[in-house]
């Protein structure tokens, strides 16, 4: 009976000594990934905000042509008056 005994607390040591390793690597994994992840997340959102900055200039652009059309507009409106 004691080498049946034996023979068990052998089994659950060796599953031990593997186990504690291997979890250990994959929380270190896990950290690092998360970190990661959370460096990659920032890029993003600044890539976003940079995007939003160029948009936000694009549309003030487009507005001056829009205003610069219309002034257009009025002189060509008073040149044919005044011909």
């Amino acid at each position: 009976m004691d080498t049946a005994l034996d023979e068990w607390y052998i089994n659950i040591i060796n599953i031990l000594a593997v186990l504690v390793p291997v979890l250990s690597s994959l929380g270190g994994i896990s950290y690092w990934l998360e970190k990661k992840f959370t460096e990659i997340d920032q890029k993003f959102e600044d890539i976003d905000q940079r995007s939003r900055h160029i948009e936000e200039r694009f549309k003030a652009i487009d507005q001056r042509f829009i205003e610069i059309d219309e002034r257009f507009k009025k002189i060509d409106q008073r040149f044919e008056e005044l011909n």
